[in-house]
């Protein structure tokens, strides 16, 4: 494994440590879900919070690890394992991150969640962003259109694209972020318009990856 997912590692770890240290601190029921507009809609029990929190980034850290020496084109990794391990990283700092702000609101203080949560989702897209304009084809990573998975040229244009329009779209979160931090009064929509953009940005580069398939099927057709 590389330093960086030692490193990962790490923030599991520490995400242990502190969910240790704070447990007998929090009350016995937590909020575990909000909803669109910041209200509490979920709760637990604190022993199953922990669990299910900490099992579940486990869980998905092993499946970004181990899913890659499955893919049938593993040998593309190469050339963006970098870029894949600093994702890895990043998303275990992401949930960790996410777990600091659950247990701070239910330790009492006044925050918002979504205010809280949305500066990491606009680092998180930024940096998929830049694995995405990285990666080689293969069948767990990145945009996976039919059209892209049976074209070398259709994977790297599509995600040359999609990795700036990513990027992008880290930039607009934090843009909107900002909007909704200093006018509080956009702050109960926040969740819906940053839904909404990365709906919108995930959907462009499935599109557009079909437009550069139905343009080299035009000339086949002419010929035959």
């Amino acid at each position: 494994m590389s330093k960086t997912i030692w490193a990962s590692v790490f923030v599991i770890l520490l995400m242990m440590g502190v969910s240790g240290y704070l447990f007998f601190s929090l009350p016995d029921t937590l909020v575990s879900h909000w909803g669109m507009q910041n209200e509490p809609n979920g709760w637990m029990s604190k022993t199953l919070f922990f669990v299910f929190f900490i099992g579940l980034t486990i869980g998905l850290f092993l499946l970004l690890v181990c899913l890659p020496k499955t893919d049938p084109l593993k040998k593309n990794y190469a050339h963006f394992q970098k870029e894949y391990d600093l994702l890895v990283f990043f998303f275990t700092c992401f949930m960790f991150y996410v777990l600091l702000l659950s247990l701070l609101v239910n330790l009492g203080y006044g925050m918002d969640i979504g205010l809280g949560m949305t500066p990491a989702l606009a680092v998180l897209f930024f940096i998929i962003g830049g694995l995405l304009e990285k990666t080689k084809r293969n069948y767990f990573v990145g945009i996976r259109t039919p059209w892209a998975l049976n074209d070398d040229e259709n994977w790297e244009k599509t995600h040359k694209f999609g990795g700036k329009l990513f990027r992008l779209l880290g930039i607009i979160i934090a843009i909107t972020w900002l909007f909704a931090f200093f006018y509080r009064h956009l702050s109960d929509f926040l969740f819906i318009i940053v839904i909404a953009e990365i709906l919108f940005a995930a959907f462009v580069p499935f599109a557009y990856s079909y437009l550069i398939y139905a343009k080299k099927q035009k000339p086949a057709k002419k010929h035959s």
